[in-house]
């Protein structure tokens, strides 16, 4: 990988082990890397020579993506969370598309998922419902509809870098880690377009690292009601910051981009796997663990061992491309991640 026009920005909290790994598979890239590390003690392993190590022990997951993107030179810049892998040759492609379609903002391909233990590395389909997926209407109102219906995130796509710095200004005015990602989806397609490419984009790993929370007082908690958390003085402080970016890049009013953020919300809320995450999390409180853990048992199996399987068994008979198993490229690159996948196995859960 060789770009001076692109930066990799990778947050971090508690998980060295994982950014070792993660420091490992990029070490060799000829672009800009920013590791952005909020845990108590500081990394102390070797930082290779490409890459930006900054301890901010005092700042939240928004406030550190900010600090980090604000010191970006490049153009182009891509999150990727410390346990995935991106794609060397998605992110060439991808820069090339955006420098020849300057209306798009942002881009991103096809991703897989993947399970390591001491035997075996299976991968699997994730995000199959979206191929193809693009939003590209010329009203920065309908391209905000169009993201949420239904939802796909674009927190790891590629982006001009000045759109990702205007995202985390928002998201840094709350302290929900969830209205991160939200931002990235809303203020981008405020000012451009996005589109999914038939390419390899990343390997996410599907193992679970960091324990989410119901708490009000956790930045990493599970939002169970959306409209009741817009109604709460956060909540507000969101509504009232999109809408300032709604006002500066449409010149609509801010009580018109209100409005549309209350309805965006309205469309999110009706996302199945938000419904789902509410309704589990209220069973979790209502039932005992003893009838609750046989279902977690029950749905990871499923979900893991038969959905994921089933869909990527569709996928390669279709023959769509943009994976490892159809394309040459994408098949070299998945093996260099295994490779570093084996070489720093970690436990999870």
């Amino acid at each position: 990988m060789n770009s001076d026009n692109l930066t990799i920005v990778i947050p971090t909290h508690e998980r060295h082990e994982l950014l070792r790994r993660a420091l490992d598979y990029y070490s060799s890239w000829q672009c800009l890397v920013i590791v952005v590390d909020s845990s108590k003690d500081q990394y102390t392993d070797t930082i290779p020579k490409n890459t930006s190590y900054l301890h901010l022990e005092q700042h939240g997951f928004s406030e550190k993506l900010l600090f980090a993107l604000k010191t970006v030179k490049s153009t182009y810049t891509c999150i990727c969370a410390d346990d995935d892998f991106l794609s060397p040759s998605g992110l060439i492609n991808g820069i090339e598309f955006l420098n020849n379609e300057q209306e798009y903002v942002s881009v991103q391909g096809h991703y897989i998922s993947f399970k390591a233990t001491k035997k075996t590395i299976q991968k699997f389909v994730i995000y199959h419902q979206r191929l193809g997926f693009k939003v590209d209407s010329d009203s920065p109102t309908e391209r905000l509809i169009q993201t949420f219906s239904p939802y796909m995130q674009h927190f790891y796509a590629l982006h001009r870098t000045e759109a990702l710095v205007e995202s985390m200004r928002l998201a840094s005015k709350v302290t929900t880690l969830l209205c991160a990602e939200i931002s990235v989806a809303l203020i981008p397609m405020l000012i451009g377009k996005h589109k999914m490419l038939p390419l390899f984009w990343m390997a996410r790993d599907s193992g679970v690292y960091s324990q989410y929370s119901t708490s009000v007082n956790s930045s990493n908690r599970i939002i169970k009601n959306w409209p009741e958390y817009l109604n709460s003085d956060e909540g507000q402080l969101f509504i009232d910051g999109f809408s300032d970016f709604y006002h500066k890049y449409t010149h609509e009013t801010k009580v018109q981009g209100q409005e549309l953020i209350k309805k965006i919300f309205s469309i999110y809320d009706k996302k199945p796997t938000v419904k789902i995450t509410r309704y589990r999390v209220k069973l979790k409180e209502q039932l005992p663990q003893f009838i609750v853990a046989p279902i977690r048992i029950i749905k990871r199996f499923y979900h893991n061992n038969l959905y994921r399987k089933i869909h990527t068994i569709r996928l390669r008979i279709l023959r769509v491309p943009g994976y490892p198993w159809e394309d040459k490229t994408a098949k070299q690159e998945w093996l260099k991640m295994k490779k570093t996948i084996k070489k720093h196995l970690i436990d999870n859960k």
